[in-house]
């Protein structure tokens, strides 16, 4: 028994479990590699000679099972403070854009906080996208209507249930191009102005015992593996 602990000992020191979520084009259990941000975060680890057990969960199981260290880490998300209360943060993985999808045959533009006034915005569950949307949502200064699915806020958007929808650039146009026809497509665009310029993370549950250990390695990877710089875009 006292050497079947040491070997489990052994080989949980020498893997990592890292909890995903789908979020194409970055990630997704159809893509090679999981995708572009899976193929960096397992480099990372490998790098530092470390397995990894990945595995696909709705995002908000993804969350739990870190939270309380039934899985090392999930990735990737934005900095709250709530998050920050319960988890440690990676060095930024990539950098991308969250930015304001509407339709070409409505006007709009924006420049401040109030110039979103009445207005009806889809979002997702459980996103973050940074203060100045988070304010708004506080203060009612518009409406937004959250919802699980990510890709029917541009359905909604078509159809006029809601005014503008708020997603991260890359992953707006994957959907929009993935989903609608090219009349559809034709109609929606996106506003210049970024609603938040967002890094995202790895992240590990402060519960975790090997956290710190963990994390520290992650960090060493990914910089071997980025050359010191997250990747933007894709």
């Amino acid at each position: 028994m006292g050497n079947a602990w040491c070997t489990n000992a052994e080989e949980n020191r020498s893997s990592v479990s890292v909890a995903l979520g789908e979020w194409p084009p970055f990630i997704s259990e159809e893509l090679p590699g999981f995708g572009s941000v899976s193929r960096i975060v397992n480099s990372a680890f490998k790098s530092q000679g470390l397995q990894v057990k990945t595995g696909f969960f709705p995002w908000k199981r993804s969350y739990d099972l870190t939270r309380i260290a039934d899985w090392d880490a999930t990735a990737v998300w934005v900095k709250s403070p709530e998050r920050e209360r319960r988890f440690l943060y990676s060095d930024p993985v990539m950098i991308s854009h969250n930015v304001l999808f509407y339709r070409k045959d409505k006007k709009f533009d924006w420049k401040t906080l109030e110039d979103l006034e009445g207005y009806v915005i889809g979002g997702s569950t459980g996103y973050y996208y940074g203060s100045v949307l988070e304010t708004g949502e506080k203060l009612n200064t518009f409406r937004m209507e959250r919802i699980p699915d990510e890709a029917a806020n541009f359905k909604k958007l078509l159809i006029g249930r809601v005014d503008l929808v708020v997603s991260n650039k890359e992953v707006g146009y994957f959907l929009i191009n993935s989903l609608l026809e090219k009349e559809q497509r034709d109609i929606i665009t996106h506003h210049p102005k970024s609603v938040h310029l967002t890094s995202y993370h790895l992240i590990i549950g402060k519960k975790n015992p090997r956290a710190q250990s963990i994390m520290r390695t992650f960090n060493q990877g990914l910089g071997v593996v980025l050359g010191k710089r997250p990747e933007t875009g894709y």
